[in-house]
């Protein structure tokens, strides 16, 4: 009766709260259920897992096949829970895995502090970049969120979910988050080396460092213990927001819009979803507001349009200042046009990115890279 018991204390708590909290969303924090309590929201975690290598290496699989059953929330305490093993490596790897898990949470016994500030200094730095980059990332992590609220789609998802290879469904180091990021979480202690699985149809470029790596094969991918290999979408956009502290102080008005441009990639197609955070239904209300991001290859350059479907809600932004980040730009552009006018830019060589600052004060805007 285990997990039948705690499918049915997760219905007791939803249909509570559906009955006195109607307008709130409950977070139902559980580790044990059943077939069927995805319908509940329910958000699991894979338990008091060993603080080891062992106990990491396991918890990509986990939230892997729990996304494919539903419950896309599974997630495990960041750097383990139980035991006195005290290894900052393993701290730090399991850390920065969290970045790309679907909760950000440590926990753990009192035996090894689970908290970055009594770590040592090198910890603390490497912890601390990728904690702020968590936070940057949450325009991308919330549309993430919606999608798997419409449609179910898991957070954390299979490479078969991009390559349509038997071979794949084997596959548990190397996943997609989100349709545009892929992520190889490093899981064995000191290693210089760490293979990563590319799905085909598509280019990836290196997170840290905008490394091109063709898609459709496994490539050895060096690193560090300043990184995990993280790699972009050939042609997707990564909304991200300036670092912020904690959530109450979330805000979107400052808007990070990166672009890998790809040549292969003549049109893609890509939005971003934002509603107050609280209120339940909001997607079905019209308390949201959508962004939409279409770019084109033209004859002249590169085309980008941004398109808003706004309606009302909480602290909804009164405008939108954008900073477009096009990485992989072969070429300085002759003139950027925003809107039949022409504007100012910034452009790095050595990087091959160029960034274009911009207030959307209207509905749609089409802006021209020439």
């Amino acid at each position: 009766m285990h997990n039948v018991y705690g499918h049915e204390w997760a219905k007791t708590v939803y249909e509570g709260y559906q009955r006195d909290f109607s307008n709130t969303r409950p977070v139902i924090l559980m580790r044990s259920g059943f077939a069927g309590s995805q319908r509940y929201g329910m958000i699991p975690w894979s338990g008091d897992v060993s603080r080891s290598w062992e106990g990491l290496q396991s918890q990509v699989e986990i939230s892997l096949q729990m996304g494919m059953q539903g419950l896309a929330y599974m997630h495990s305490d960041l750097g383990g829970f139980a035991g006195d093993y005290k290894d900052a490596e393993l701290y730090t790897r399991w850390l920065q895995y969290g970045v790309f898990q679907p909760v950000y949470r440590t926990h753990a016994q009192e035996d090894v502090p689970p908290e970055p500030v009594f770590w040592d200094k090198r910890t603390q730095d490497i912890t601390r970049r990728y904690i702020k980059l968590r936070y940057a990332l949450t325009p991308y992590l919330y549309t993430m969120a919606y999608v798997n609220s419409t449609k179910g789609t898991p957070l954390m998802r299979p490479l078969i979910y991009m390559d349509d290879d038997s071979a794949l469904l084997k596959e548990k180091n190397t996943y997609l988050w989100g349709d545009n990021l892929l992520v190889a979480p490093v899981t064995e202690k000191e290693v210089k080396e760490w293979s990563v699985q590319f799905p085909q149809g598509s280019n990836w470029y290196n997170f840290f460092t905008d490394e091109k790596v063709e898609g459709g094969q496994i490539k050895s991918i060096k690193v560090d213990i300043n990184n995990i290999p993280v790699f972009v979408k050939g042609g997707s956009f990564v909304p991200m927001v300036p670092v912020f502290s904690n959530m109450e102080a979330y805000n979107t008005q400052k808007l990070l819009l990166h672009y890998y441009d790809d040549s292969s990639v003549k049109q893609s197609h890509d939005f971003m979803y934002e509603d107050d955070g609280r209120t339940s239904g909001s997607w079905k209300n019209k308390l949201y507001e959508k962004l939409y991001f279409n770019a084109s290859k033209e004859d002249d350059g590169l085309r980008i349009d941004i398109r808003r479907e706004a309606f009302d809600y909480k602290g909804k932004p009164e405008r939108r200042d954008f900073s477009l980040l096009v990485h992989q730009l072969k070429k300085e552009p002759q003139r950027v046009i925003i809107n039949k006018e022409k504007h100012d830019f910034s452009w790095d060589k050595e990087k091959q990115l160029l960034q274009l600052d911009f207030t959307m004060d209207l509905d749609s805007m089409a802006l021209r890279i020439q």
